[in-house]
Parts: structure tokens; sequence; C-alpha cells
């Protein structure tokens, strides 16, 4: 028999990236045998949300071979070291359409066998913080607070017992004298400094109780602090972006067609679907012509088009070139959107609404819509969440406990010391 040698692979297992940002695809291995630039070669294929076949898009083995076709071409860049066996790669611009599931697949002969490793990447438009991090805040705040009380406490109790003290060595001072035999004698006394004792066991209980608290509220701050370093990251993305976009609106000054601040949709299939459209120009329109295109696989098909004469005109020359497609839009409000009847999961995609003024001299612009159709919309799952409300409720019990047993103690021992 002959041992079968393996590869390892290994990625993150999700990954969330806003739309018009960069996002890098780690995917790191190991091999039983020697690594060199000729003998290591990394595929990564991706496979969409919903239906759809998984494709094989980007290739390395000693220089990459990014996608030349596709919704891919031009975003995917090489930014691993297989030297370093590190086989990453980065997506630019991401796009909705990205959304996804992606494969990292390593050989290097005879080490080819073995499992591949995938990444779930999923596209946003704004950032926000997970519910992890906002359970974490609102603990973290909590128990900050309770730290502030007790140690106000603490102070003003310790000041509190130097008085103590201090008045306790003046009675000592003050202690009645009496003379024997020509010799003055000091008067003993057997008085115990009992607040003192008090101080000192109240001291050590606080302390045990901030030991306690510390060990809860350092997880938790962990967690937090992880969390808003990524939202910080994923926000200052985003912000890069809008900035960017801020400064092309500004030098466009020209026509612009718009999908929505949300251009992607997901849909039960069956169902109705509008695709929503609006233009804006500086000057005014004339002869505004505008189309619905779907992108298939790469392929641009045709799914509407019209021209606009002028503002507030009708339609004319008004071409649907697909089943269950109806204009629902009126030009008087600048509104090009168009509804899908009955969808079906061959109607998921990008769909382009293109619109060109002749004049503005011809100016042009598009945008898109990603439409996504599942069998039934995703139920959120709490469990999660669940699991930790409970432990954050116990933690929060138990330190509610160990407070009343704490101050039951003390009062016990007050008591005792006053029959003593």
């Amino acid at each position: 028999m002959w041992r079968v040698l393996a590869i390892e692979v290994s990625t993150p297992k999700d990954l969330t990236a806003v739309n018009g940002t960069d996002v890098r695809l780690k995917c790191t291995f190991k091999s039983s045998q020697p690594v060199s630039e000729k003998s290591v070669s990394v595929s990564w294929s991706f496979k969409p949300l919903g239906p759809g076949m998984e494709e094989q898009f980007f290739y390395y083995q000693e220089v990459s071979f990014p996608p030349d076709q596709g919704h891919f071409k031009g975003h995917v860049v090489w930014s691993g070291n297989v030297l370093k066996n590190d086989g990453s790669i980065t997506l630019k611009d991401v796009q909705f359409t990205f959304n996804g599931t992606y494969t990292c697949q390593v050989r290097n002969p005879p080490d080819v066998h073995g499992f591949t490793s995938e990444i779930r990447l999923e596209v946003v438009q704004s950032v926000k913080l997970s519910e992890i991090g906002i359970l974490a805040a609102a603990v973290g705040g909590a128990i900050l607070l309770i730290l502030l009380i007790l140690a106000v406490v603490f102070v003003v109790r310790y000041f509190r017992g130097r008085q103590g003290d201090a008045s306790i060595e003046l009675q000592d001072a003050k202690q009645p004298s009496v003379w024997w035999n020509g010799k003055r004698n000091a008067v003993l006394s057997f008085s115990v400094p009992v607040q003192k004792l008090d101080l000192r066991l109240y001291d050590e209980l606080n302390i045990s109780f901030l030991f306690l608290s510390v060990f809860i509220i350092i997880p938790f701050f962990i967690i937090l602090m992880a969390d808003v370093k990524s939202a910080l990251q994923l926000y200052t993305a985003a912000l890069q972006k809008e900035q960017r976009e801020q400064g092309v609106s500004r030098k466009l000054e020209a026509l612009e067609m718009n999908t929505g601040k949300v251009p992607f949709l997901e849909a039960v299939n069956g169902s109705d679907v509008l695709l929503p459209c609006t233009y804006a120009s500086c000057i005014g329109i004339d002869k505004l012509y505008f189309k619905w295109e779907f992108n298939d696989n790469g392929t641009m098909v045709k799914v509407m088009d019209s021209v606009i004469p002028t503002d507030n005109a009708e339609l004319v020359n008004k071409r649907i070139y697909r089943e269950r497609v109806e204009f629902v839009g009126t030009p008087g409000t600048n509104n090009v959107s168009i509804m899908i009847w009955n969808v079906t999961f061959e109607d998921a995609g990008q769909y382009t609404c293109f619109g060109k003024n002749p004049k503005e001299m011809g100016k042009n612009h598009s945008a898109i819509f990603t439409l996504y159709v599942v069998d039934e919309l995703r139920v959120v799952d709490n469990t999660l969440t669940v699991i930790i409300v409970s432990c954050v409720g116990g933690l929060i019990a138990l330190l509610v406990i160990f407070m009343l047993l704490k101050n039951l103690t003390l009062f016990v021992l007050a008591k005792l010391d006053e029959k003593k």
C-alpha cells in the first residue's frame, strides 16, 4: 500500500466588505513536499448565492492568470507568495454580485490530494456592529459603572478608616493615670479597634469583588475592541468610497442614472419585482435614449429600450424584448423603472439601466441593479443572541448575589462585634 500525501489549505470562514472597496481573500497552505514557484499551483473558484454553477475564475502557477471576461474581469489581482505558503488574492472594487462562496485549491505534486477551503463573502452597503459588539458594549458599560461606584465607596471607607485610627490613638494618649508609691502608672486599656477590623474585612471583600469583575469584563472588552476595529476599517473604506463617488459626481455635471441607495434586492421565486431607475440632467433632455440590459454570463441582453423626446413627454418607440417585463415608470417624474412579473431563478443577476442624452453632447451614464432570487427568504437565527443574553444575565445575577452575600456577611459580623 502507498501512503497518500495530502495538502492542508486554510481560509477564514466569513468575510464582510463594503461595496466598492477592496478585500483580500486569504488562503494559506501546508505541504509535505518542497515548495517552489514551478511546482505549486493555486486556483480560485466562485459560486454565487442561490442557484448557479461554480466557476473557476483565477489560476496561478509562476505567473497569475486573471479572468479576461465575466464580472470578475479587472477585479482580481494576485497578492500571495507561494514560497511563504500563501495563495491569497485581492478583489478590487467589490460589487454586490460578488456575494457568494469562494473556494481556494492548492496543488504541489505529488502532494495534490486534500480538502479545499471556502470563504463566504458578504458585500454590504454600510457598516454595522455585530450583536456581540453591542451586547459587549452594554455589559462593559454596566460593569464599568459598578466598578466606579465601588471605587468611590472604597476611597470613602479608606479615609474614614484613617480618621478612626487617629481617634483611637488620641484616646490611648489621653488614658487616665494614677500615683502609686510616688510613681505615675498608666491605666492599661484592653479596648479592641473593632472599626479597624471591620474595615480590613470590608477591603478584602472589595478586592475580591474587583478581581472577579475584572475577569468578567476583560473578555467582553476583547470582543468589543476586535469588533470595533473591524467596523472602523469597514467604515474608513466606505468613507473613502463615498468621497470618491462625490468627487466623480462633482466632475460629471451631466446625465446621471440612479437605481437607488440600495441597488440590490432579494426576491422569492414566483413573486413580482420592481427594478427602480431614475434619471437626472442639469440642462434638461432632448430625445433621451434609455435601455435596460441583463448580464447573462458576460453577454449583455437587451430587456427594453425607448426614447423620451423632451421633459414630461410620453415614450416613443417603446420596445420590450423579454416576457413578463412591463414598463411602469413615469417620464414626468424622471422615472424609467420596470416590473418583472412572476420572477424565476433565470431572472437573477445584474440589470443595467443605461441612458444617453444628445442634448449634453451625447453624454451617457448607467447604473446597475442586482436581483437575487431564492426559494424563501432567510430567517434570522437568534440562537447566538439568546445564548449571549443568557450568559450575560447569568453573570450579572452572579455579581448581584455576590454583593448581597458580601453585605450580609458584613452585617452579621457587625452584630457579633456589638455583642462582644
